[in-house]
């Protein structure tokens, strides 16, 4: 057997603005797509996965945002010596749920923080902007390779 070509469709995912000063990710897919495209995208550099809850929508992540880890980082003894000290306790705006929501054949992806409440902050909506670039090549790599 051969692998006929695939024609690639592209997603349409935009970021909208919400009340709150806070961001939302429409994407013209249904949620099954969604989640399976997303799945891919938290599962490269970028993020370490702490969970996955399918039936709720929603990943746990610890998002490796790179402005964030410039401003953290510390240099000083004391920081490095400091290993006892719980990851989520020291860097809690790191740890994010992208949250989906479905309404049909559309899916809204928000961003909530570490004790599960919306937030805008400005690696939530990096984070949005990165979901958005990801989602076309995470669905075109899918599509190309189906037999």
């Amino acid at each position: 057997q051969t692998s006929q070509p695939v024609a690639v469709s592209s997603i349409n995912a935009v970021i909208i603005d919400e009340a709150g000063d806070h961001q939302a990710l429409m994407v013209d897919r249904d949620f099954d797509s969604t989640w399976r495209n997303i799945g891919r995208i938290v599962d490269s550099k970028y993020f370490i996965v702490q969970d996955r809850e399918r039936d709720h929508g929603v990943y746990f992540v610890q998002y490796l945002d790179p402005f964030l880890i410039a401003k953290q980082s510390d240099p000083s003894m004391l920081g490095k010596l400091a290993f006892w000290r719980d990851e989520m306790d020291t860097s809690p705006e790191m740890f994010l749920y992208i949250k989906l929501a479905t309404d049909a054949d559309e899916t809204k992806v928000i961003i909530l923080d570490i004790d599960q409440v919306r937030t805008s902050s400005p690696s939530a909506k990096r984070l949005l902007r990165l979901i958005q670039e990801e989602l076309p090549r995470s669905a075109a790599a899918v599509e190309v390779m189906q037999p």
